[in-house]
């Protein structure tokens, strides 16, 4: 039932997903009890949907209580437990509680270093979803530095930047344009488009 929920809200059935969603957390409750892992998963999987259906209230509540309860089951920084944490902070942003967000970041981001390392790719995720959280109330004295270190961060993975953030290297000359940093807007653009030249040549369409 919990998977079919799941696949209806990739499907874009959020109806659907609904429904399943309360009624796989219903019957873990009584089948399971309220402090098995898998009604925990429940309950976050409702949270997260509705996020997606804007019930922000509603799904902060159930967000604070799968993050309180993942704590106590499974432990500070078990993976779920730090994914939780991730998304109670776009809870909290979405729904305009934004000290709570920015301290769950830092301790989303704080934790997952630890646990995974500062390279991680869900590390560098974090970092740029913190720094989004300031974009878009146009705080970009505080926005700036975070985009800019997932970026130095990127540089030291063998890999790269991971393929959900490959675009924030182009995204940089808006962000540099919104926070009206002018001289390194041009300097990044320079660099981008010396790097496009270098990698598939002066006449490629990219480049041009």
């Amino acid at each position: 039932m919990t998977n079919l929920a799941v696949a209806y809200r990739k499907a874009k059935k959020p109806d659907k997903a609904l429904l399943l969603s309360q009624e796989s957390l219903t019957k873990r409750k009584v089948v399971l009890g309220s402090k098995h892992p898998d009604t925990i998963t429940s309950k976050n999987n409702l949270g997260i949907l509705l996020l997606d259906l804007k019930d922000t209230n509603k799904a902060v509540s159930l967000l604070e209580e799968t993050l309180a309860d993942r704590r106590e089951v499974l432990g500070q920084e078990h993976p779920e437990t730090l994914s939780t944490m991730s998304n109670l902070a776009q809870g909290y942003e979405a729904s305009g509680q934004f000290e709570q967000a920015e301290e769950m970041y830092r301790q989303s981001i704080a934790a997952k270093e630890r646990v995974l390392g500062r390279l991680h790719p869900s590390v560098l995720l974090g970092i740029y979803n913190f720094a989004q959280n300031y974009r878009g109330r146009k705080q970009m004295d505080a926005a700036v530095p975070l985009f800019e270190e997932v970026l130095a961060r990127g540089t030291e993975r063998k890999d790269g930047l991971p393929s959900n953030l490959g675009d924030l290297p182009e995204m940089m000359v808006n962000v540099y344009q919104e926070a009206n940093r002018l001289e390194d807007c041009e300097s990044h653009a320079i660099s981008r488009l010396a790097d496009y030249e270098k990698r598939l040549g002066a006449t490629a369409q990219e480049t041009l």
